[in-house]
């Protein structure tokens, strides 16, 4: 009797995790598979280069407001951000420069920009205030930027592009 028991308070468990994500979705307009991603802690994501390769995006800002992204800038000023937001992707040819520049005044929690490369290795760009710039050479494949937070709180203009020889 006391298995039976366990197995529909588990059944009722899953159920209710599921349409707490379904009735999430149907509030924000958001994929079902974000909407069960909010579920799972943000604040685990940022010292786990694992889960920062990963392809997939799990984030939470409570403000933002933003310029829109175009040739590879953009401006972002956000409130309690947590978790980890792709900004770009660019595709690049073997031994090509990619010149970051960046202006980050970060006001609380933990915040960095990090570089995906094509074997998913993380190499963290920015984690300080402040304004720098700086070059990567890359290989061929495909380039990830991404935004990763713990209930931070920042203004941040970012840009990236390939560097002309």
């Amino acid at each position: 009797m006391k298995k039976k028991f366990n197995k529909h308070i588990l059944l009722i468990a899953v159920l209710s995790i599921f349409l707490l994500a379904v009735g999430i979705n149907q509030i924000t307009k958001t994929p079902l598979y974000q909407s069960i991603s909010f579920l799972v802690s943000k604040n685990s994501i940022y010292d786990d280069d694992k889960k920062i390769a990963n392809k997939f995006n799990s984030y939470n800002y409570t403000t933002l407001s933003s310029s829109e992204i175009k040739n590879g800038r953009c401006d972002y000023n956000f409130g309690k951000f947590s978790g980890m937001d792709t900004i770009f992707n660019i595709e690049c040819k073997e031994n090509e420069t990619l010149h970051y520049d960046f202006d980050l005044d970060l006001k609380e929690g933990d915040f960095k920009v990090v570089l995906i490369d094509p074997d998913d290795k993380v190499i963290k760009l920015v984690d300080k205030t402040g304004k720098n710039n700086s070059d990567y050479k890359t290989k061929k494949g495909n380039y990830r930027i991404k935004f990763v937070g713990r209930d931070a709180s920042a203004k941040i203009t970012f840009s990236i592009k390939k560097k002309e020889i």
